[in-house]
């Protein structure tokens, strides 16, 4: 048996009240539980029903590790995660979706083909609300770390989901989840990755990734405080090369304009129109990005008419 093919896989699920899915997601994994795979499930600090449930796993799944702390968000419970787990590689996977039914033994066979992967990134089903669901497969990757961090965070040609990516626990030796932020942890996280370590491609679906309206994506006012301080936390010199750094003020312009269409979306309009001003000062070409221009001049035109009222 090779060094690999003994390598403990950890499954760590962050819990923070999703009761209601919680069960499919641990079913999901613990169906696939072996020998050399283990499954950590971490309530942080739950309100809701959660550590009920989770009473009610120790009795009914033998195999898993259930542990309590006090809220902190989900960097902090992913990085409890990382300190706890026994596994060489690592899947995050969200208290709300569910891993596919041969993900782990594909993760397994690629592995073994390819050893020395520290980062893999598979495929995903993406669940709409209303049932439908779209496969996504991941591209090639560029052999060039500077095209791979542009095709991540600018270009958006690769695409990388927590429950189907694995990481190997060299990648959080010296960087793990910045812990204060509330969402967008992840991005630096990968980025940091992809630069820095061997990646490969698993080009098979390897969770269910469940969409709704609630994620902390969608929230506004996390993304407002996370603002600008991304870039620098993506950029940090500290784990981004010089000769990398050049990107810095692409992302920039591609964080103000993502800022710009939440804040259109949640009727933020006069935050719309601040965000694609500061990203127009940066970059005059983004006028030729219709999606973004058309939502700020939305945007401008009822926060004129706000304006015009009072």
């Amino acid at each position: 048996m090779s060094y690999v093919d003994s390598s403990i896989i950890s499954i760590v699920i962050p819990a923070y009240n999703y009761a209601h899915t919680l069960e499919r997601a641990v079913l999901s994994v613990y169906n696939q539980l072996d020998e050399f795979t283990e499954c950590l499930v971490i309530n942080d600090g739950s309100t809701d029903n959660t550590a009920d449930l989770l009473d009610s796993f120790n009795t009914k799944y033998d195999r898993l590790t259930v542990i309590s702390k006090p809220n902190g968000g989900l960097a902090s419970t992913r990085n409890a995660g990382i300190r706890i787990a026994k596994g060489d590689y690592l899947i995050f996977l969200d208290a709300d979706d569910a891993l596919f039914p041969d993900a782990i033994a594909n993760i397994r066979l690629h592995l073994k083909h390819n050893p020395e992967s520290k980062f893999v990134i598979g495929g995903h089903c993406s669940i709409t609300m209303n049932g439908k669901n779209k496969l996504h497969l991941p591209n090639p990757l560029p052999n060039s770390a500077y095209v791979r961090l542009k095709s991540y965070l600018i270009d958006k040609t690769i695409s990388i989901s927590n429950g189907a990516s694995v990481m190997h626990k060299a990648i959080f030796v010296r960087y793990c989840y910045p812990e204060h932020f509330k969402n967008s942890e992840d991005l630096s996280m990968f980025a940091y990755a992809l630069v820095n370590f061997p990646c490969s491609i698993l080009p098979l679906p390897l969770a269910n990734i469940y969409k709704h309206d609630d994620s902390l994506r969608h929230n506004v006012s996390y993304a407002e405080n996370v603002g600008l301080r991304l870039v620098d936390e993506v950029f940090s010199t500290d784990r981004i090369p010089e000769e990398l750094q050049a990107l810095k003020k692409e992302f920039t312009v591609q964080r103000l304009l993502s800022l710009s269409r939440v804040c259109n979306e949640a009727n933020r309009h006069s935050k719309c129109v601040d965000f694609f001003s500061q990203a127009f000062v940066i970059d005059k070409n983004i006028l030729f990005k219709w999606s973004y221009l058309k939502k700020y001049m939305a945007s401008f035109l009822k926060t004129l008419f706000a304006q015009m009222k009072r």
